[in-house]
């Protein structure tokens, strides 16, 4: 992991930064999620197949963060990759670092029902009862690149279909992913938190006398920044304008 990947991983890993991230994507920047419904979860997943020798195979699947996110009763859990490059593969990567946590829920449900022996026929087959449920998951790819992205958004993007017809490919399984581009996102000024000062400042790096101009209306923020606040906008702008 590099320095970068550290700094991102340390900034965004913010409660409070994700219960923004949050109410801005969901809720329009309303107050709904707070930083205290918001709980820390390991980013690694492991899973594990064994062949025809019945040998176990072991496959660990990290994602950047990871969290549990409560909305009153409810809860899912919210994943976020961070990316500084496009990356023509996303869709698979994030189906795969999904499905580990959904895996991850299952073998766990399926271990609780073996030791209280209380599944039988196909639910014990199975190790879900037809009353269990998965807590749902939502996974979202912060990208920070200059490049406007042309990777594909989702699943079906990474295939050649035209050949087939158009009902077989209405019938293969898509998987979308949800990707926020900081450098043109459109609703930076809803944040309530210094992802506002984050989002912008990157927004405008491009544009001496809009960054400028921006500081300058932000000087109490930008003069009081935190250390990783600091840090985040130097590492992934990559110049010198914040430090002058």
């Amino acid at each position: 992991m590099g320095k970068r990947d550290v700094i991102s991983k340390i900034y965004l890993g913010a409660a409070d930064r994700i219960a923004d991230l949050l109410n801005n994507e969901f809720f329009e920047g309303s107050s709904v999620v707070c930083a205290s419904d918001i709980m820390n979860l390991d980013s690694m997943a492991a899973r594990t197949l064994k062949d025809e020798r019945n040998v176990v195979h072991v496959r660990i699947v990290a994602q950047d963060i990871v969290r549990k996110v409560s909305f009153g009763m409810q809860v899912i859990l919210f994943a976020i990759e961070e990316q500084s490059d496009i990356h023509y593969a996303m869709p698979l990567k994030i189906l795969n670092g999904d499905t580990a946590l959904y895996d991850n829920q299952w073998r766990e449900i399926r271990r609780r029902h073996q030791k209280k022996k209380d599944l039988t026929g196909a639910e014990y087959i199975s190790g879900f009862g037809k009353e269990d449920h998965l807590t749902p998951v939502f996974s979202a790819v912060l990208y920070f690149g200059e490049k406007k992205w042309d990777g594909p958004l989702r699943l079906k993007e990474m295939m050649d279909l035209k050949d087939l017809p158009k009902s077989v490919q209405e019938m293969i399984a898509d998987y979308p992913i949800h990707l926020i581009d900081v450098r043109r996102y459109p609703h930076a000024e809803r944040f309530r938190t210094d992802l506002r000062l984050v989002f912008g400042f990157l927004q405008r790096t491009s544009e001496p006398k809009e960054l400028t101009e921006f500081i300058r209306k932000n000087t109490k923020e930008f003069s009081c920044l935190t250390d990783d606040t600091y840090e985040m906008i130097a590492s992934m702008s990559k110049t010198g304008e914040l430090k002058k």
